[in-house]
């Protein structure tokens, strides 16, 4: 309340008085624009991300990759002669590069601007999708890079420039030769990377380096060198021999004596503190340190692992932020660390990849030549000769937010395609994009997040010691607070299609969920969904109620996606709300505009408006071929910033999603040594992030699947009804502080003329943004005056000790051909269970159960309440003989099968078996260890987990047999006599199945439990993990199913499959023999209950 009462007279007061300066201005012919010649966006940046945490960094796999795919081994004289090289091509090339980069955009504007055809409104992004970053078709003589690219882009545009008439053709010629002679000079001159950032106490200052007073900086064995990047002419790029020598040369002279200077302390002081820090500084270690900037490039030669964050790789030695690009490398990857004055997201990973494509053409080169000698003469190099009192001084300065990382890979894409693909058969729903979906759940996240109880109780131990209670008792505030309205998220939108120089646009977002109702409509639509499916009689009526909230909530999607699409439009033209307040400070004095721009600091409800509190850039799906793999964000220097999220989607479809974490508890965990706690926190928030949206997908496609599902007239009509309304609701959609923009609350009352309102209903059990078949912690919080639950991912707690495992059974009994007596659809009393045969299959020695020919009623009683829908009709199914294993397969054996087969992504018929330990903290299987795959010690007898359909199919058929039908695990579920569960019809208990919990750690070993077996002696049908049949389902199958032998309705690879036997986190209801749960073939992310057992016809 405070933050709001301040904005009239803190914010509302002085920004009325500025915008009647900025009238004035114009009455006396200044305009504000002018006061920002290369954009607002580049006059931002220059004083608000300045600092070491302003610099976003991606990651390539190219250049490894390449020399393994052409069996080129380099030394590593040539490795680092190939960066050296690269970086001087860069230099020398890099007007050219801005060049194309600014016709790209500016002549296919140009283009629509003349017609304003629709053919041409997505033209530039027509070209980004097929535009080169190497010489990838046969280049002309001579032909470079750049001259390459250009090439490329006139015989793209030439048809488009054909089909203009000649008039249209004479103003496109005149627009684009008038622009080019006004706008690109200043524009390369803007973003050239041939400078260095002079700090001053407002903001850096960007001065040119000559081109032959300029060097490429290499930094090795921790020591900082320099090589010029022209020949002694100085106007020529330097003769890659000469390079070759004088790394030779460096490398030769190595191990240098003393140690070398480290300048990442430095590093990591604010820039407004350089200019009084150097002044205490010796002249000579000032001369080098001004001689350390004439690098725009620095390359640390000194490998790192591949596997660390990104956010750690760029920790390395790196200069102190002077210069515009460091290059990092490991053994696998290149690692791009970028100063957001010269590169913004989306130029920087393209550059990125243009770069690793040099740097693998330099590879080549260097492999076909001969080795250099040394000519004796070291490089020059850098003595860094820090005094004790200036590691003094640069310990007591200012430094900025220390921060933890996580990364993860494990958001559904295809899942999200999937519900994009099905959002465009609704004409409202067209326009929420997979990013849109995205921040949707960021904001539901940041409500129902929840820790994971190992975290809690670790820092509440840490609370209770002296030394550690300040940091532990703040980090437990974060993580526990229960949010009532979601984070104000900064969005940088893509402005440089209209005006290159503008580069970016930012907005800010803020969902109103609460205002909008949206998770609790989520949960009321989900809930009437399950009652339409269980419904048995007035399915009609049973429908109709769910059709009316799957209405309401999808138009309120709808009505999100049309104010972002409009307020990202309004954005790309400068319109946000942040560059309106931006445009504020024009012709100010520079103290002055400083001063005003620190007031959102001090006022959370002003900060959340212009600024936001978290970061989320998605520079999206890079282009096939690309090897561009990891990206991490930037942040800007405003100390309320506390979470940047970063994401990218690489060539093989995989998203990678990063988070940096700059909120107060780190710094404070980190100065008691608990850095690694912080970075336990914080992967906890991403992973529970992306889980709980693969969650929060499936449940949107399950509303969908059943809205169409259903044949019902008034479905031709929900698209243009709802249409019809939404113009309205996107134009009265105005930012709460009374300007345009996104994230707002008269929202509310456009959506209130367009949608019902229905009263709260409790959410079935396993509904809300978590998979029915994911560990699920089950949380009561309030939002707005509304209690209900949030069901949200819960990490795995400490594995519990492996309970002692059931002895085998060793009756026999000969196997029979005939027939039982006539099935009876009723439970009767419970006979033990009696002798079976057991056979050995040797492939992996598992004991299967021959169960004779038989013929049983399949299908619930109808005396069982818990049933559903698609469990009846109750009817008699004959089988033949058959056997099934007497366990589920264990993490050992489906260890060995990985082994057998090298992999396990995309490795199973085409599709990827499972994840593992590498994706999951919920799994056995360790990964990869000196070139096996390992099950973690001490559950290698536990039952495999998070396997695929595809996954389990092609582990039967690797020993001979293959999976269940339906038929056949369910008589082995229950036998012949009508039972509930496998042990009788008595409500489960701890001794009978593992069940009701949360905890991946309760799981036990495939042969326990031995009061849970079935009639014919099989363990673990029901809880521990689903188990995979070989039928695609149907909800009412059983009306029309064979009564020999079934198998299910037709199906492909990619048709849904069905699970049996319920796992540990199912209710009881769920582990019912009968019950049967519908789930995608092809998903590998969200299995965490999921495995199998095989089976096959008797011999």
């Amino acid at each position: 309340m405070r933050d709001r009462a301040v904005i009239g007279t803190v914010y509302a007061g002085p920004a009325a008085l500025l915008r009647a300066y900025q009238q004035l201005l114009k009455l006396a012919g200044r305009n504000p624009e002018a006061a920002f010649p290369e954009g607002i966006w580049q006059f931002y940046v220059d004083y608000a991300l300045r600092d070491d945490t302003a610099r976003h960094t991606c990651e390539t796999h190219g250049f490894a990759t390449a020399l393994r795919r052409q069996a080129i081994q380099l030394s590593e004289i040539d490795r680092l002669t190939a960066w050296v090289m690269t970086a001087v091509t860069c230099l020398h090339q890099y007007p050219r590069y801005l060049e194309n980069e600014w016709r790209e955009r500016v002549y296919t504007h140009a283009l629509w601007q003349i017609t304003q055809d629709d053919t041409h409104a997505d033209l530039y992004r027509e070209w980004e999708a097929i535009r080169p970053f190497q010489n990838s078709s046969p280049p002309a003589p001579n032909e470079d890079f750049p001259a390459h690219r250009q090439r490329l882009f006139k015989q793209f545009l030439q048809p488009h420039l054909r089909a203009l008439t000649d008039n249209q053709r004479y103003l496109w010629q005149t627009a684009v030769n008038q622009a080019e002679a006004n706008q690109l000079p200043a524009y390369k001159q803007q973003m050239s990377i041939l400078a260095f950032l002079q700090p001053g106490s407002y903001g850096e200052i960007r001065t040119p380096i000559p081109p032959a007073q300029a060097w490429i900086g290499l930094i090795y064995h921790g020591r900082y060198y320099l090589l010029p990047i022209t020949d002694t002419g100085g106007r020529q790029p330097i003769n890659v021999a000469d390079v070759r020598r004088q790394i030779t040369s460096i490398l030769s002279a190595e191990p240098a004596t003393g140690a070398a200077t480290s300048l990442q302390a430095m590093a990591k002081v604010k820039r407004v503190e350089i200019p009084a820090l150097r002044r205490t500084f010796m002249p000579t270690l000032r001369q080098e340190l001004d001689l350390l900037k004439m690098a725009p490039i620095w390359i640390n030669g000194d490998m790192r692992p591949h596997n660390l964050p990104l956010a750690q790789i760029r920790q390395a030695e790196r200069g102190i932020g002077d210069h515009p690009l460091t290059i990092f490398t490991t053994e696998k990857t290149a690692v791009f660390d970028l100063s957001h004055i010269f590169f913004d997201g989306a130029w920087g990973v393209a550059l990125a990849e243009i770069l690793t494509n040099e740097a693998i053409r330099w590879a080549e080169w260097l492999a076909q030549s001969t080795p250099a000698v040394p000519n004796g003469e070291r490089p020059f190099h850098f003595t860094l000769a820090f005094q004790p009192t200036d590691h003094t001084n640069i310990a007591k300065a200012a430094h900025v937010a220390a921060e933890t990382s996580a990364e993860c890979s494990t958001v559904n894409l295809a899942a999200i395609r999937s519900l994009r693909h099905r959002f465009k058969q609704y004409d409202i729903l067209r326009q929420l994009t997979v990013n849109d979906l995205m921040l949707l759940y960021r904001a539901i996240h940041a409500i129902a997040y929840r820790p994971s109880p190992a975290i809690v109780a670790e820092l509440k131990r840490l609370a209770q010691r002296p030394e550690t209670k300040g940091a532990a008792n703040s980090a437990l505030t974060a993580v526990q607070t229960v949010y009532t309205s979601n984070p104000a998220i900064l969005i940088p939108v893509d402005a440089g299609r209209r005006s290159p120089k503008d580069r970016v646009s930012p907005m800010t977002f803020e969902v109103p969920l609460t205002n909008l109702d949206l998770v609790n409509r989520h949960q009321q639509t989900l809930a009437a969904l399950a009652s339409y499916e269980r419904s048995v009689r007035n399915r009609q009526v049973a429908y109709d109620h769910f059709d009316e909230h799957q209405r309401s909530y999808l138009t309120v999607l709808a009505g999100l996606g049309q104010v972002l699409s409009s307020a990202k439009a309004r954005a790309r033209l400068g319109d946000s709300f942040s560059m309106e307040n931006i445009k504020l400070l024009a012709h100010l004095p520079t103290v002055v505009q400083r001063l005003l721009d620190k007031i959102p600091n001090q006022f959370d409800e002003i900060n959340d408006a212009i600024k936001g509190r978290e970061v989320f850039s998605n520079v999206g799906a890079v282009v096939p071929g690309s090897s561009l793999t990891r990206f991490i964000t930037a942040k800007d220097d405003n100390e309320k910033k506390e979470l940047a999220w970063g994401v990218l989607t690489d060539a093989n479809d995989v998203v990678h999603i990063s988070l940096r974490d700059f909120r107060p508890h780190v710094a404070q965990l980190t100065a008691v040594n608990q850095e690694a706690l912080a970075t336990r926190i914080t992967t906890d928030i991403l992973t529970s992030y992306a889980d709980g949206l693969n969650a929060f997908v499936q449940d949107l496609l399950r509303i969908l699947d059943a809205a169409q599902a259903v044949a019902n007239p008034r479905n031709a009509a929900v698209s243009t009804t709802i249409h019809l309304n939404l113009p309205a609701f996107a134009q009265q959609a105005h930012h709460r502080y009374g300007c345009w923009m996104p994230g707002v609350a008269m929202l509310v009352t456009a959506v209130i003329a367009v949608i019902w309102f229905f009263g709260f209903r409790q959410p079935e059990r396993n509904s809300l943004f978590a998979n029915t078949n994911q560990d699920a912690v089950v949380e009561t919080a309030v939002i707005g005056n509304t209690t209900r639950q949030l069901i949200t991912p819960s990490p795995t707690p400490t594995p519990t000790t492996q309970p002692t495992a059931s002895p085998l059974p060793t009756n026999t009994r000969q196997p029979t051909n005939q027939p039982t007596n006539a099935p009876t659809n009723a439970p009767t009393e419970i006979p033990p269970p009696t002798a079976v045969s057991i056979r050995i299959r040797p492939q992996d020695e598992m004991p299967m159960i021959l169960i004779g020919s038989t013929t049983f009623m399949m299908g619930a009683s109808p005396t069982d309440a818990a049933a559903e829908p698609d469990e009846r009709p109750s009817h008699a199914v004959t089988l033949d003989s058959y056997t099934i294993d007497q366990y589920e397969v264990s993490v050992a054996q489906y260890v060995a099968f990985l082994n057998d087969i090298g992999g396990y992504l995309n490795a199973c018929n085409g599709f990827s078996c499972l994840i593992t330990q590498a994706e999951t903290r919920d799994s056995h299987v360790v990964g990869i260890i000196n070139g096996v795959f390992v099950a973690e010690t001490g559950f290698e007898q536990y039952p495999i987990n998070n396997v695929s359909w595809h996954g389990a199919t092609a582990y039967c058929t690797s020993v001979g047999a293959r999976l269940p039908t339906e038929a056949e695990w369910e008589l082995a579920a229950r036998g012949e006599d009508g039972r509930i569960y496998p042990w009788g019809s008595e409500p489960p208990d701890a001794s009978h199945a593992v069940w009701g919990t949360d905890s991946f750690a309760a799981l036990q070993p495939v042969n326990a439990l031995a009061a849970g077996i079935s009639p014919f002696q099989l363990y673990n049908m029901a809880g521990s993990v689903w188990e995979w049949v070989a039928d695609g389902y149907d909800t009412f199958y059983y009306e029309y199913s064979p009564s020999e032998n079934p198998t299910g309705p037709e199906t492909d690879n990619v048709t849904p499959r069905i699970l049996r036997g319920g796992g540990f986190t199912s209710a009881a209801a769920d582990i019912r023999a009968t019950n049967r749960h519908l789930f995608s073939a092809t998903e590998f992310r969200d299995n965490v209950a999921i495995g199998f057992r095989c089976a096959q016809g008797a011999p």
